[in-house]
């Protein structure tokens, strides 16, 4: 979650969102999580996991990146490593 939040403040033109798989009676508690972590992005709960089956999603936490045309870019990247891999794939 740290990088995430240093990815959000650091390149403007990123719009994330977070899908979390918890139960939407947690939507509270994911929230408090998100904030205590310094995440300002949208959130949506996918207790059926729709978008994880879709993604072919089969672990957490999970990035990925979609262009404006709603083509995932990229899948998978953590850590420091997203970075580099996100500023690549915006670039061009």
């Amino acid at each position: 979650m740290p990088h995430v939040a240093k990815l959000s403040s650091e390149i403007p033109d990123l719009k994330v969102i977070g899908i979390s798989l918890d139960d939407p009676g947690n939507a509270a508690k994911v929230k408090d999580t998100l904030k205590k972590n310094g995440i300002a992005a949208a959130n949506a709960i996918d207790a059926k996991q729709t978008a994880a089956d879709n993604y072919g999603i089969a672990s957490i936490p999970f990035s990925m990146l979609i262009n404006p045309e709603g083509l995932v870019v990229m899948k998978g990247v953590r850590g420091e490593g997203m970075f580099a891999a996100i500023k690549g794939a915006m670039a061009g």
